[in-house]
């Protein structure tokens, strides 16, 4: 218990020592000399979280998906955070290894590298090979993180609920961002988590999508091993490519086709997006490495995300609309992933946010516009300025996909002459998305579907008197208690009838845009029991 508490006490005085150096300081000083250079807020935030080390480098990490709270330019600079740090001797490192592994370094790998090939806050990377001569990489956690970060969260814990308790964040809960930076954060310090994400992301990988394989005999919560995928990173090529470095580009990639590679990039990632819903939640061009064939492969899988097909519905239907001029339906899309708070201007939102809808349909499709102008990233980016001007709120699965698509975005604003991410995004649904007419009729095709719309339509027009009642009591219509019971149940089931009659004849007509006699068969059938149904019901009466 001392122990803890005196960590807590030094971890709390490290965070006021670095709140003194990067504000309080800077203030003093401009003060005393007015002619001082002002730091930005965004910059002093950004290396007070990188000073303070793990738990706070994790925080600005989340911090930078929370557009809907924090001004653009703080989530653009959180996003440079920079988890480089000194790697810890190797000998610490050995330890964890046969600790987690429960067998000694000589008898797990027949080589090991000793000097890190990256260090970062969580853990450092080695280069190695099993005794089955397979090439690997080892993902180590560093020693005495996770007490650490106890520490850091408990202190977060306290001072949310002072913020809480004086209300100095209004509306919002402190204590509910802290719990769900908590959630965020725990799960990418378990790497078995970072593992099943990898093996999630290689079971729906595309053609010339890479993802390595774990080994998982290899593998422990602070222990991850991966198979070495070589390759050159998408960050690195960009540089060599802005800088005109061709003869380097070649000796690295002889066969490079930047225009392959950027497809292959566009295809991989609306793929995890649009169709499995799994999708890396971090794909800056740092966890990207071209291969000699032009095949990407991604790495680093700490951040993930899943969409539920509602989710991916709502915004592949954005794009799809935007992308014909339909601004109207595509804010209405956009719309459905907000979340309104008590202090939200709903009116201004709904105009402001078609005004820039309208602003990005416009300039995608004036010939004279530069990518710079058009891309994606740039309208996104003001879209959720707007969120946070109206107080708008947004799940923390939508903001992570913008953040994976403005990633994705601000990579092919870096390679304008090779990657057209709209165009790219026009070709992906036009190729693999259905068209509004086979989207309607397709669930009549599927049994599966038939059986679950049954099951509805059943429940639903048994529960009719009860939405019904509870529409009426919301409205406060007294009409109703002037009729008789028996008036109120006749009307009650004529509407039943109604509905069951328009639904099954609707299923008639559109059984004969059915080609496959079997997928007609239990349509029909559904049909014709919809409309004998009332006729039933009126001869038993």
């Amino acid at each position: 218990m001392l122990a803890r508490t005196l960590l807590d006490l030094s971890r709390i005085l490290a965070l006021f020592r670095v709140a003194f150096k990067y504000f309080v300081q800077p203030m003093l000083r401009r003060i005393a000399i007015p002619s001082t250079r002002p730091q930005s807020f965004s910059v002093g935030l950004r290396l007070s979280l990188e000073e303070l080390g793990l738990t706070y480098v994790k925080l600005g990490q989340y911090l930078s998906t929370r557009f809907d709270l924090l001004p653009s330019e703080t989530c653009r600079e959180l996003n440079k955070l920079l988890e480089e740090v000194e790697p810890v001797p190797f000998a610490q490192v050995g330890t964890v290894i046969e600790k987690e592994l429960q067998r000694p370094l000589h008898s797990l790998f027949s080589r090991f590298t000793e000097k890190a090939i990256a260090s970062a806050s969580v853990a450092q990377v080695y280069e190695a090979w099993t005794w089955a001569g397979e090439h690997v990489a080892v993902k180590v956690q560093r020693p005495g993180i996770e007490s650490v970060f106890a520490a850091d969260m408990r202190n977060l814990r306290r001072l949310a609920d002072l913020v809480d308790f004086f209300k100095l964040l209004g509306s919002l809960s402190m204590r509910e961002m802290v719990e769900a930076f908590a959630t965020w954060t725990v799960r990418e310090l378990d790497f078995r988590e970072e593992g099943r994400t990898a093996d999630r992301l290689r079971s729906t990988a595309v053609a010339g999508e890479i993802i390595p394989r774990v080994y998982w005999n290899l593998t422990t919560a602070r222990v991850l091993t991966l198979e070495f995928v070589e390759g050159v990173s998408l960050s690195r090529l960009a540089i060599l490519l802005e800088q005109g470095r061709s003869e380097e580009i070649s000796s690295l990639l002889p066969k490079l086709d930047i225009e392959r590679v950027g497809h292959l990039l566009a295809t991989a990632c609306l793929q995890q997006f649009f169709v499995s819903g799994f999708f890396h939640g971090d794909p800056h061009p740092g966890n990207i490495l071209v291969q000699k064939d032009n095949a990407v492969a991604f790495i680093d899988f700490g951040i993930f995300c899943e969409l539920n097909q509602y989710h991916r519905e709502i915004l592949a239907g954005l794009i799809e609309n935007i992308a014909v001029g339909n601004v109207d339906q595509s804010f209405y899309y956009y719309s459905k992933q907000a979340i309104p708070s008590p202090e939200t201007d709903v009116r201004a939102f709904a105009t402001q946010g078609k005004a820039v809808l309208r602003r990005w349909y416009d300039s995608y499709n004036d010939p004279a516009a530069s990518m710079q102008t058009r891309h994606l990233g740039k309208f996104s980016v003001e879209m959720f300025e707007i969120v946070r001007r109206n107080q708008v709120r947004m799940s923390a699965e939508t903001l992570l996909f913008w953040r994976a698509m403005n990633a994705l975005a601000a990579t092919a604003v870096r390679l304008p002459q090779h990657i057209d991410l709209l165009g790219e995004m026009r070709a992906f649904f036009r190729q693999l998305r259905p068209t509004p007419w086979q989207r309607l009729v397709e669930p009549f095709f599927d049994t599966d579907h038939l059986a679950a719309m049954a099951a509805v339509v059943i429940k639903g027009l048994g529960q009719y008197k009860d939405i019904q009642d509870s529409l009426v009591s919301r409205y406060q219509c007294d009409i109703w208690d002037m009729e008789s019971p028996e008036v109120e149940a006749s009307e009650t089931a004529n509407a039943k009838y109604l509905t069951a009659g328009v639904l099954g004849l609707s299923l008639m007509i559109l059984s004969s845009a059915v080609a496959n006699s079997t997928a007609r068969i239990p349509v029909l059938m559904f049909a014709f029991f919809l409309l004998l149904w009332p006729l039933a019901a009126r001869l038993l009466r």
